[in-house]
């Protein structure tokens, strides 16, 4: 498998992020990845285990999204440096709805009130318009590879997505 990437086609920035509750079994965290395409091709990805154990789904893919929003944020910095325009919101997709909207109204209730500070850092970036928001159905999510083992076909279909051809 290779990357193409000719950057003729396909919208600018946008990002995928994703998180899977609990799945390590050795100590409960949660594993989350992301995936930045530029013109339709990733030009960047991570996944790794989370720092903190989530208690929640919700709260698993909040911290994922931070995550990958920091990421966005240093992509559009970058971009800009080499004199490329990114004056519109990146999106960002995400597909826990619960997830989106504490990241658009952050209330501190009792199924949110621990989650550490430095995650709501994703609400700053939305509000003040740096990131957009997209809630994404679980079958549209790209960076679901990163998190979990998918059927050949699944991944192959999102490899796709991310501008991984098979030569």
């Amino acid at each position: 498998m290779y990357i193409s990437y000719d950057g003729a086609e396909g919208d600018g920035l946008h990002g995928y992020t994703d998180s899977s509750l609990g799945d390590q079994t050795d100590d409960h965290h949660s594993m989350c990845g992301f995936v930045f395409l530029l013109a339709n091709a990733a030009i960047g990805w991570a996944s790794r285990k989370q720092r903190t154990v989530a208690q929640n789904t919700t709260e698993a893919e909040y911290m994922a999204m931070a995550d990958a929003s920091n990421q966005g944020i240093w992509y559009r910095s970058f971009l800009s440096e080499l004199g490329y325009n990114v004056n519109a919101p990146i999106p960002l997709h995400c597909d826990n709805k619960g997830a989106v909207d504490l990241a658009l109204n952050p209330v501190t209730g009792r199924r949110s009130k621990h989650i550490e500070i430095r995650h709501h850092v994703v609400h700053e970036y939305s509000e003040s318009g740096q990131i957009s928001l997209i809630c994404t159905p679980t079958a549209e999510m790209v960076a679901d590879g990163f998190t979990k083992s998918l059927p050949r076909a699944l991944l192959q279909h999102f490899n796709l997505d991310m501008g991984l051809t098979m030569p």
